[in-house]
């Protein structure tokens, strides 16, 4: 966890002790004044770095800095986003209960089609589902077969393979 000052001239966000930036912008008279702006910088549990900002003053970047650390030490996970663990039929089911989409004309054939995507990816996590797993789920249902009425495989077989596959 860090807090950096962002250069109110070049915009170059470096450590809060520096007294210089690169640009030549004397850091110690802006900081006096407060036309610094200050970030903090963190790690999510899954690895993410994710940079905050949190204002003009150094008190509130250190106050919003201690706040991240106790979360932290206390394991809770921080800035879980509901979108995270949102399935992709949950997705669906806020999607078709919108009044603007509910009155569209084609919406008998919009639930139609989501429904055949939720057969294959119903119960997928909507941010771990990649353009390439639409990418061929498309080939597996339209793909030309020898065989009238069927494909030469289905979409669920690939899911194991989606981190592999490009559109």
């Amino acid at each position: 966890m860090a807090i950096l000052a962002e250069c109110p001239m070049c915009h170059k966000r470096q450590s809060v002790r520096n007294r210089r930036c690169l640009c030549g912008e004397d850091l110690d008279r802006q900081k006096r004044s407060k036309k610094i702006k200050y970030w903090i910088v963190y790690r999510i549990p899954g690895g993410k770095q994710r940079w905050e900002p949190v204002g003009y003053s150094i008190e509130a970047a250190r106050a919003s800095e201690g706040k991240r650390r106790a979360q932290n030490k206390e394991n809770r996970i921080l800035d879980v986003k509901p979108e995270t663990k949102m399935t992709f039929s949950k997705l669906t089911e806020w999607f078709l209960n919108l009044e603007k989409v509910k009155a569209k004309a084609y919406y008998p054939t919009l639930t139609y089609n989501l429904a055949s995507f939720n057969a294959e990816f119903g119960n997928v996590i909507v941010s771990q589902i990649k353009p390439g797993g639409f990418f061929f789920f498309g080939k597996a249902t339209f793909a030309p077969s020898p065989f009238p009425g069927r494909t030469k495989f289905k979409a669920k077989d690939l899911i194991p393979y989606w981190g592999q596959m490009s559109p």
